[in-house]
């Protein structure tokens, strides 16, 4: 070691000889507070003996907490007195490395800790100090039966001396220790008395008796782990709210209390777990503050009742329960879902998504049960009516509609006598029908009548696609109500649609196109007979149809058509060519196809089969036809016309240059179109629904339109109903007036309408014929918009 004093100052120090010589001669001398390690320089010391001038020597082990491979198995750790000649005589096997550092009696107070021998697990603890009056650092341990030093505090008076106590489980059978915690202790030595200030962060039921004197005139504080048992509890457990609403945003607040049951006083900086059977907790655990308490929240979208748990580390725990209710929604949906009508009576839904409170458009997120792409927008464009559709606000609110809930048929034609019929999917995958039995107004066998998806209809039947890719029919036999034997044992069938009198689906396997009905097992004077080469085409992605003729696109956007050559079903050079076709509608006895934003028609021209008055238009979006024109919406928002000007195709001048046309519905020979700001226009021929003057004070805040072969009926904003055109097909609504509220889709079939309502109850208006006096309302109930 290194001298750093003359003789004359050693008499004040720890001097080691290099010889058994105890007069002085030759001495090494250290510094007070100054650790030297001998064992590494045993060379240097002949009998590694130590002397002693009004000094100890405090002998302690090296302790490293980081390291958990330590052995200490022969740990030392002890004051020695000047009478100790021989160190090696004392420890003749120490397998780690041994310090001396030189204490002053007169400066420093040796504290030591003793842990009991029975003590449980963790039962080991490092204290890591500054020696007092210096700055030297000492790391000691101290085991179960083997006492080590907690802290040498000055002997000025208020003197104080923090160890940071790392703490773990001793092995005896390896020496090593798993260190796993931390906790402190503050020591001070006040009036000759040691006294503890504070300890914190050790486990839960340690306690540290006050310090008492050794007769050496050291100290010994003694860990009682074993002995004092847990006094921390949860005294109170409270919640701010016996109930939430299931909308995310609703919280109920709870508030845990901890105390010390020894003291009765609030217990800080205790870390509370807390677990729930239900919804979403703020945080999974917190720490009380200083009056002992901390707080959590739950928030829910899904109903039931929610057990929340506070626990703490000791077990204690306390529980409480919360009800979760459905709340008031924040999004609602308007508009009926795409109905698969015969021939040119279909027409696209189109939904909107508004706030339940302002009852504003919001965009919400669109996709379809069994998608992977979704849309975002605030209205949307329902091609695919036979699956459930999810339709989701930024917050997580999500509603779901149901596949299209009804359809309707009938004849539609100018003849007052005419009539139709009505099918309603209900929520357990089963059919409903009503109106003019002979064409399906009526319920099918529950033999066959399950798992429906979506049900298609011609002029005078029903077939239902099932969510397996089975069908079923039901109406007339002669127009499609009854099933081939080769097409009734199908589970492939993709999409269905339906001429006046024929259905024609397609497959996944082949023959990919396949048709059953009028002009198919009927001798009739129009062969409707798919031809091989389309029932052989596996790349069909949609189907169309008219009264007498059927329409096929491809994956290339390519059309092919079958049927009454006359009327559509020989598709012209020109429309054959065409490649990207987007859309397809079809007039009675005609087809318009959109190809990149540009317009062709074939068929009847006296039924709109010559587009070449639009062929200068080159962004058509989507179209809607008549009995015999068409309309075409183009991206711009505005709108353009052509067929038969009595039956549509007389836009007025005053309509040409609006730009805000969202949607257009047609019946069988007037237009009616929706605008930007909730407004109504409408054109073509007056005996189906075209002057919409006596009721254009109340076409306000309007979000979608529904028509039958003769009227039109609008819904709000609110779920109220406007209707005009001809009384007898539902343009008069007035008896039902105080019914129609809070609707949520407006459907119908030639001839009448059905309103269905957010209460899962459905409003029936128009021919009495048609499904309004024979009304079964056992269907109230059993149909909802909403999937529940």
């Amino acid at each position: 070691m290194n001298s750093h004093l003359s003789s004359q100052q050693a008499a004040g120090s720890l001097i080691f000889y290099t010889q058994p010589n105890f007069g002085g001669q030759n001495a090494i001398d250290v510094l007070h507070g100054e650790t030297g390690d001998i064992a590494n320089r045993s060379g240097e010391w002949l009998y590694r003996s130590v002397a002693m001038a009004n000094m100890h020597a405090f002998a302690f082990s090296d302790v490293n907490p980081a390291d958990s491979s330590i052995n200490y198995l022969n740990h030392i750790e002890t004051m020695l007195s000047a009478n100790c000649a021989d160190l090696q005589t004392l420890w003749p096997s120490a397998q780690v490395p041994l310090h001396y550092l030189g204490v002053d009696p007169s400066l420093v107070v040796p504290v030591w800790l003793h842990i009991d021998a029975s003590q449980d697990v963790p039962n080991a603890i490092a204290a890591q100090f500054v020696v007092g009056v210096s700055t030297t650092q000492i790391s000691a341990l101290t085991l179960p039966g083997r006492d080590g030093m907690l802290g040498l505090p000055g002997r000025t008076d208020g003197s104080a001396v923090s160890a940071y106590c790392p703490f773990g489980d001793y092995d005896p059978s390896t020496g090593k220790v798993a260190w796993s915690g931390n906790g402190n202790i503050v020591l001070e030595y006040r009036g000759g008395q040691i006294t503890i200030l504070t300890y914190s962060g050790f486990p839960d039921g340690w306690s540290f008796s006050e310090p008492k004197q050794n007769a050496d005139g050291s100290w010994v504080v003694e860990l009682n782990a074993t002995v004092v048992p847990d006094s921390l509890i949860i005294s109170s457990l409270y919640t701010d709210k016996n109930s939430i609403k299931n909308d995310g945003i609703d919280a109920a607040t709870f508030t845990a209390t901890v105390i010390d049951t020894l003291t009765q006083l609030p217990a800080s900086g205790q870390t509370i777990y807390w677990h729930t059977t239900l919804g979403s907790l703020s945080s999974s655990s917190t720490v009380t503050n200083a009056q002992g308490q901390c707080t959590n929240q739950l928030t829910s979208v899904t109903t039931g009742t929610a057990t929340i748990t506070a626990s703490l580390d000791n077990g204690d725990s306390r529980a409480v329960n919360v009800d979760i209710s459905a709340g008031e929604p924040l999004l609602l949906i308007r508009g009926a879902r795409t109905s698969l009508r015969a021939s040119g009576q279909r027409q696209t839904g189109r939904l909107v998504a508004l706030d339940a409170l302002t009852l504003l458009p919001v965009s919400a997120t669109w996709r379809y049960r069994n998608a992977s792409t979704s849309t975002a927008a605030s209205a949307f464009l329902d091609v695919a009516p036979e699956q459930y559709l999810d339709v989701s606000l930024p917050s997580g609110e999500t509603v779901t509609l149901n596949p299209s809930n009804i359809i309707g048929n009938g004849e539609w034609t100018d003849d007052s006598t005419s009539a139709g019929a009505f099918a309603a999917r209900l929520n357990n995958g089963s059919c409903a029908g009503w109106g003019v039995a002979g064409w399906g107004g009526y319920s099918p066998s529950t033999q066959v009548n399950y798992g429906v998806a979506c049900p298609a209809a011609t002029f005078y039947a029903f077939t239902a696609l099932r969510s397996d890719g089975s069908i079923f029919s039901w109406g007339d036999g002669n127009e499609g109500g009854m099933l081939p034997a080769n097409i009734a044992v199908l589970n492939s069938v993709l999409e269905i649609k339906g001429s006046r009198g024929t259905f024609a689906l397609r497959s996944s396997v082949p023959p990919y196109i396949q048709s059953w009905g009028w002009g198919v097992d009927t001798p009739s004077a129009i062969n409707l007979t798919v031809p091989p080469y389309i029932a052989s085409m596996y790349d069909i992605k949609s189907l169309f149809a008219n009264d007498n003729a059927f329409v096929v696109i491809n994956n290339n956007g390519q059309a092919f058509a079958w049927g009454d050559a006359d009327a559509g079903g020989a598709i012209s050079q020109h429309a054959g060519a065409l490649r990207g076709i987007s859309d397809c509608c079809a007039s009675r006895r005609a087809f318009g196809v959109i190809a990149q934003g540009t317009i062709a028609a074939w068929g009847d021209e006296d039924y709109g089969g010559n587009g070449a008055e639009v062929a200068y238009v080159s962004n058509a979006l989507r179209l809607v036809a008549t009995e015999s024109a068409f309309t075409a919406l183009l991206t711009s928002g505005a709108i353009v016309c052509w067929g038969n000007p009595e039956y549509g195709n007389n836009l007025p001048d005053a309509y040409r240059y609006r730009t805000d046309i969202l949607d257009v519905k047609s019946t069988y020979g007037a237009f009616a179109a929706l605008c930007a700001d909730g407004t109504v226009i409408s054109w073509g021929n007056p005996l189906y629904g075209a002057n919409s003057a006596s009721v254009a004070g109340q076409l306000r805040d309007i979000v979608a339109l529904s028509a039958t072969s003769g009227s039109f009926a609008a819904l709000t904003r609110s779920g109220h109903v406007v209707t005009w055109g001809d009384s007898s097909t539902g343009g008069n609504s007035t008896a039902v007036a105080g019914q129609l509220t809070d609707v949520c889709a407006i459907y119908s079939n030639t001839h009448a309408f059905a309103a269905l309502k957010a209460d899962n109850s459905v409003v029936v208006w128009g021919d009495p014929a048609s499904g309004v006096n024979d009304f079964p309302s056992t269907i109230n109930g059993n149909i909802s918009y909403r999937a529940e």
